[in-house]
């Protein structure tokens, strides 16, 4: 008897129920980054803030398993906050974004702990993937191809 060709189909066995914050100054930005964010499988609730005293507000009130936060917020640095959380809460998953994605900054960001850095201005995919990978692995199960 011929064997018959499978095919894998990945479904959503969640490890993790994800909160996710996202802190940027330009409300299209942030909105736009939200709204993405909530297609994501598995994340329950996404909090917004437009700078570093309602950040730190959301981090309290919300308890966010991810920060995305923009690194020139207006008047202010997201290394202040970046700083901030890795200090209070380490356990965070830290992703930073900036239109400035230079390697001094880089490494200053990693520095501090900053789990990602990536160019805001094309990197708004992978920062869903960072997202759906910290919610948890997919099961997968062989179908039989028909």
């Amino acid at each position: 008897m011929p064997l018959r060709p499978m095919r894998v189909v990945r479904e959503p066995a969640y490890s993790h129920r994800v909160k996710v914050l996202v802190v940027d100054d330009v409300t299209r930005v942030r909105a736009r980054l939200a709204a993405m964010l909530m297609e994501v499988p598995g994340v329950t609730a996404v909090f917004e803030a437009d700078g570093i005293a309602a950040a730190i507000r959301a981090l309290h009130a919300g308890d966010p398993d991810v920060i995305v936060l923009d690194l020139h917020l207006r008047e202010e640095s997201g290394l202040l906050l970046a700083a901030r959380v890795k200090r209070e809460r380490p356990d965070v998953l830290l992703v930073m974004m900036t239109n400035q994605p230079t390697v001094p900054m880089r490494r200053q960001c990693l520095a501090l702990g900053v789990d990602y850095f990536f160019d805001k201005s094309r990197d708004f995919e992978d920062v869903l993937q960072v997202v759906l990978e910290a919610v948890g692995p997919t099961r997968a199960r062989e179908t039989s191809h028909t």
